[in-house]
């Protein structure tokens, strides 16, 4: 949850857990380049246990709308 707090809180539109993995998906509007200073400020000071949380990748990906097909 303090995940999901801290996108909303650097202007992501929503966030959620992405598949069954440790991914996390934020939507954010594609001119927000203050998303993206955000979220590297919060991830570098992440903890866990009081210890640095460990590495992250942050991706930008743009929306497919062509959905589901067979290749």
């Amino acid at each position: 949850e303090e995940v999901f707090a801290l996108a909303k809180e650097a202007g992501a539109l929503a966030a959620c857990v992405s598949g069954a993995g440790p991914s996390i998906l934020a939507i954010v509007e594609a001119r927000n380049e203050v998303f993206w200073q955000k979220a590297e400020i919060a991830l570098a000071q992440a903890k866990v246990d009081g210890a640095p949380a460990g590495r992250f990748a942050m991706m930008r990906l743009k929306p497919d709308n062509m959905g589901a097909r067979l290749i």
